[in-house]
């Protein structure tokens, strides 16, 4: 085959897998399986004595503790005592007070004065800039408030060209930058 790299072969550097220079391992004694070892039998020294066997009466056990019946059956038993419910006390008891007025007043800060964002269709914006041939894009917030949209696209000669587009949301920025940008990219 033309262009084809001839196949090659590892070679191990030399002295690797070379017989063992040493010869085979020699054991002490050769390996033995846990079957063959016999039990060891204990003997007590002379000097010691067995301990006792305890005598247990038969009729004296019988009569100290007479069997209950078994009673098997898959059910717990009953509750003998009803449970207590918890109750916590109130802030109040604990010497808190609540206020309604503090409650309700939420101090304006410049966030909760920006309109809520609807929840943006990411997948849609980056099928948009495939089709546009971005190369990359890119979402910022502004110190201000604003949000900045960002994205680089080609021109029709090739040229990479960079749209930047402020808006008052991430959509309005979005949306008017995809508008500037599809406007380079197409010419209209």
């Amino acid at each position: 085959m033309p262009g084809a790299v001839p196949q090659q072969f590892f070679q191990a550097p030399p002295g690797y897998g070379q017989p063992n220079p040493y010869g085979q391992p020699v054991y002490a004694q050769p390996p033995v399986t846990w079957a063959q070892h016999p039990a060891p039998m204990y003997r007590p020294p002379a000097n010691q004595v067995a301990a006792p066997s305890p005598r247990i009466p038969a009729q004296g056990m019988a009569a100290a503790s007479p069997r209950q019946p078994v009673v098997a059956r898959g059910a717990m038993p009953e509750e003998s005592v009803p449970r207590k419910k918890l109750v916590l006390p109130s802030p109040e008891a604990f010497g808190l007070k609540t206020s309604p007025s503090l409650a309700l007043t939420v101090p304006a800060t410049p966030l909760s004065e920006q309109p809520i964002a609807a929840v943006m269709d990411w997948t849609g914006v980056r099928q948009e800039l495939h089709r546009l041939g971005a190369r990359s894009f890119q979402l910022e917030n502004q110190a201000d408030g604003r949000h900045r949209f960002a994205c680089q696209v080609p021109r029709a000669g090739g040229q990479m060209t960079l749209v930047e587009v402020l808006g008052q949301t991430e959509e309005e920025a979005i949306r008017l930058g995809l508008e500037r940008a599809n406007g380079i990219r197409y010419g209209s």
